[in-house]
């Protein structure tokens, strides 16, 4: 069933809590979802919420916690920034064959908004505080060597807020259905809201979302495929923070891009 959900449904559903204004979210923007071995990858890192970038802006570099690439065998290789401040480059070509998960944690934060404007710092001893927010954002991407293969798209890394994909997108066409498994703190994160779309889904700019589902008891859910071109999955975890002397609000962002071919 297709859907047609804007990101502020999206935030008015996850959670019985107050809406944010801010709703900005990562995702991996790699040059090509199919390498040739022998290349080197080459991407940036969205941020905002106009997926899959126009109109949107990038993530500063000084905001990254990490970033590498998976081979298939597991070997681990660190993406850097280039002298261009948007771009980062991995350090070794990828010269094996398969299937390679990337992944990147941005720092967490603190991002109050007052009477005065916004400010990155917790709400305590600001003055005309309206809302505080503490926040942390991951994403995957999982790209092609060669002719895919391997299992390392599954591999679990452990972030607060993850989206496992259970099969390998590089092998599944127009009308498969994508397994995902949703943690919470190394849990199945169950009855809760999971998003889709892809590249030109919307006509606004904005990231409209195509697909929506809820994960089972296990933490589980199907996204359908329908089309051809790159995808955009989107989980969100929204609570209140632990001492609401500090800050109102804790968030969790963790997306999933992909090529359907």
């Amino acid at each position: 069933m297709r859907h047609l959900i804007t990101f502020c449904l999206l935030i008015f559903s996850v959670t019985a809590l107050p809406p944010v204004a801010e709703a900005h979210f990562m995702w991996l923007n790699p040059r090509t979802y199919a390498f040739m071995p022998g290349e080197s990858l080459q991407m940036t890192l969205g941020w905002g919420h106009s997926f899959p970038g126009q109109g949107g802006d990038f993530l500063p570099q000084e905001r990254l916690k990490e970033a590498f690439a998976l081979s298939p065998s597991g070997q681990k290789i660190s993406l850097s920034a280039s002298k261009i401040p948007i771009i980062f480059r991995a350090q070794t070509a990828f010269e094996e064959e398969g299937s390679y998960l990337l992944a990147a944690q941005r720092k967490a934060g603190f991002f109050t908004k007052t009477t005065s404007g916004y400010k990155r710092q917790p709400k305590k001893g600001l003055k005309g505080v309206i809302e505080c927010k503490f926040s942390r954002g991951y994403a995957k991407a999982i790209v092609s060597v060669g002719k895919a293969g391997g299992q390392v798209y599954r591999k679990v890394l452990g972030h607060e807020l993850e989206i496992v994909p259970l099969k390998d997108p590089n092998i599944l066409r127009p009308g498969d259905y994508l397994p995902i498994q949703v943690t919470f703190k190394g849990k199945p994160l169950a009855k809760h809201f999971v998003y889709a779309t892809y590249a030109g889904f919307s006509p606004t700019g904005e990231t409209d979302f195509a697909y929506a589902t809820e994960t089972d008891s296990q933490g589980r859910a199907q996204i359908r495929l329908d089309r051809r071109g790159v995808w955009l999955i989107v989980v969100r975890y929204l609570t209140h923070y632990p001492d609401s002397r500090v800050c109102d609000l804790y968030k969790v962002v963790s997306t999933l891009t992909f090529e359907l071919r």
